[in-house]
């Protein structure tokens, strides 16, 4: 494998130039071989050429010619060499034989080239371009400041080998990648673009007009909006469920309906507590020791009375078989609950106890 001079690996090319590799093709082949239109070299060795190059031969055997389109033909029999044509002979002492560097022979003269040529064969068809000249593909000697774009020097014969990056090679020369391109293999396949730029179809496409699309990172979508999600290529944004947030309004929900539900058992609760105290209230008088007037005495572990001892009638004669009521006031000092039931120590006959209510709990 080789590398061409956009940076793609190919295949190498049987008698390929090396770094003469564009797209997978073959641009420059080793003398006696031209690319055809496949970019593969084939062999075009002019037969009696002495010096041949890529674009023909460039001078033939003994007692052979070059013609205009490249190829050797015999002279005829009694010249020893000729030009032009086969009974040119150039043996017979008059003109001009080999005419000196940027001249060509013209009849039996010499006429001085085309100042792009350092040789020539014809007035403008160049076998060697000139300083500050290079060979096109189209085998003309064309200026080297009409190459923009070229890495390194540019050779005569072979042109630019290597652009600049936003440069592709093309035909020996460089051309500008297409619009927001940084590196490409031609003027319509981009294979690097700008930030803030997605490479779509080859082209660069800023991330704006992708739908939903909010940001970019190394030339594909890398955020889309709530609700949609990037897909494989990283070129579109999809609509797509968002399962983590069904999860957390699920959740959401069940924690407003857990404490609706919490608040309901406290407001019946306290509901029932209020009913409670209500009908307490109706047969017991519940108070604020601080606020009372009453002489408390203790009966330890913090419970206090008003009474240790409770008189009936205070003297006076009881009626048989009727209920009398005594008021008896019961406090707790601690900041624990208490749990407070009266009841008598011994059982009598001739009277019986009843407490309203016969369990408390104080504070």
């Amino acid at each position: 494998m080789i590398k061409d001079q956009n940076g793609k690996c190919n295949n190498n090319i049987q008698y390929c130039l090396n770094n003469s590799y564009v797209n997978g093709k073959c641009v420059e082949c080793l003398n006696t071989y031209s690319p055809n239109l496949n970019g593969e070299c084939i062999n075009t060795k002019i037969e009696y050429c002495k010096e041949q190059n890529t674009y023909g031969c460039k001078r033939c055997k003994e007692r052979y010619y070059l013609t205009k389109d490249m190829k050797c033909l015999k002279c005829d029999d009694k010249c020893e060499t000729c030009y032009g044509t086969s009974t040119y002979c150039m043996t017979d002492g008059s003109g001009c034989g080999i005419c000196n560097k940027g001249y060509y022979r013209n009849g039996k003269g010499c006429s001085k080239c085309e100042k792009e040529c350092l040789t020539c064969n014809q007035k403008d068809k160049c076998i060697i371009c000139g300083e500050g000249y290079f060979m096109s593909s189209t085998g003309i000697c064309k200026s080297t400041t009409t190459i923009k774009g070229c890495k390194g020097e540019i050779d005569k014969e072979y042109g630019c080998r290597e652009c600049l990056t936003g440069y592709y090679l093309i035909n020996k020369e460089c051309s500008k990648c297409g619009n927001k391109c940084i590196t490409c293999l031609n003027e319509k396949e981009c294979n690097k673009c700008e930030d803030e730029y997605i490479i779509i179809n080859k082209e660069c496409i800023h991330y704006s007009n992708i739908n939903k699309c909010k940001e970019t990172k190394n030339n594909k979508c890398s955020k889309c909006s709530f609700w949609y999600g990037i897909n494989e290529e990283g070129t579109k944004c999809n609509k797509e469920i968002v399962w983590w947030m069904i999860m957390i309004i699920i959740i959401i929900i069940l924690i407003i309906i857990i404490i609706i539900i919490i608040i309901i058992i406290i407001m019946i609760n306290y509901i029932i507590k209020r009913k409670e105290k209500k009908e307490q209230e109706k047969t017991t008088t519940i108070f604020k020791i601080s606020q009372s007037n009453i002489k408390f005495i203790s009966l330890g572990d913090g419970i206090i009375t008003n009474k240790k001892e409770i008189e009936i009638g205070e003297g006076e004669e009881i009626e048989v078989n009727k209920e009398i009521r005594e008021l008896i006031c019961i406090g707790n000092e601690n900041k624990e609950k208490k749990k407070i039931q009266i009841s008598s120590k011994e059982e009598n006959e001739k009277y019986s106890i009843r407490t309203n209510p016969n369990i408390i709990t104080i504070e």
